[in-house]
């Protein structure tokens, strides 16, 4: 784990540290641990269980939860319970991940939640330490925007899992005509030149669904049964690279006219 450092602050300004609670098996935690890393920030991390976690272990033991057993090695089952317990009190009172800790020097504490809200405040606070995750231009912020905009929206994410787990044959060209529609969205807003979404330099977007990739083999495995499975890997790997758009459907044109195929 880091050290805990001073973060470096313009002159006359309260110096302060940065802590990370975080844990590896909360997609949206690894989100901000992800943005610490490209940000090339100097945090204190800190492991949370998850309430799943301390479920399994308080029903099976620790052996049932093997991720957080490594990461709080020699930790009882109590003593986790007390850490989140703790954590509820001084940092976070839902006991969700992630949370950023702002502990200033004069003991003032400061608490931002929420993973997206951490990548953006990382992104705000420390624009020109490591790779800036907004693009400088107008422009490119917008297609950012869309971008999530479509990605929380009802031809987003919503869309792709109602196909995954729909087993209604009537309601398939429906669900594909909404999942095209959004691919088609992503499209036009990619970079043509790639290999990221908006050119050469991975953005904050690009945190949102990176991590979920390796999981969806995963998923793919156990979901085989369901159909057009396979749609949702093409969807969370698109999102994110122009790359993939050429080696799945050759370009974005393409794509635009997916529906048709």
């Amino acid at each position: 784990m880091a050290s805990l450092t001073t973060i470096p602050q313009s002159e006359g300004e309260t110096k302060f540290t940065i802590e990370l609670y975080e844990n590896i098996g909360c997609p949206f935690a690894r989100r901000s641990m992800l943005a610490v890393f490209e940000k090339a920030l100097d945090a204190q991390h800190f492991v949370i269980p998850l309430s799943g976690q301390l479920k399994k272990i308080q029903q099976d033991g620790l052996g049932a939860a093997p991720g957080l057993s490594a990461s709080l090695s020699g930790k009882s089952v109590e003593e986790m319970l007390a850490i989140k317990e703790q954590y509820k009190i001084d940092i976070n009172p839902t006991g969700e991940v992630p949370s950023l800790a702002i502990r200033h020097s004069d003991t003032k504490l400061d608490v931002v939640t929420e993973a997206d809200v951490v990548c953006e405040f990382l992104e705000d606070q420390f624009p020109d330490s490591g790779n800036s995750l907004m693009p400088p231009d107008a422009l490119g912020r917008s297609k950012i925007r869309t971008w999530i905009k479509t990605l929380n929206g009802a031809n987003g994410v919503r869309a792709m899992y109602g196909t995954l787990m729909n087993q209604d044959p009537s309601k398939d060209e429906a669900m594909r005509a909404a999942v095209y529609k959004g691919m088609a969205t992503f499209a036009r807003l990619a970079n043509d030149d790639g290999p990221y979404f908006l050119g050469a330099q991975v953005r904050i977007h690009c945190l949102r669904v990176w991590l979920l990739i390796p999981c969806l083999f995963f998923v793919l495995f156990l979901l085989t049964r369901y159909q057009q499975a396979y749609l949702l890997f093409c969807f969370v790997s698109i999102l994110t690279c122009n790359t993939l758009f050429i080696v799945f459907f050759g370009g974005s044109a393409a794509v635009a006219n997916v529906g048709s195929v």
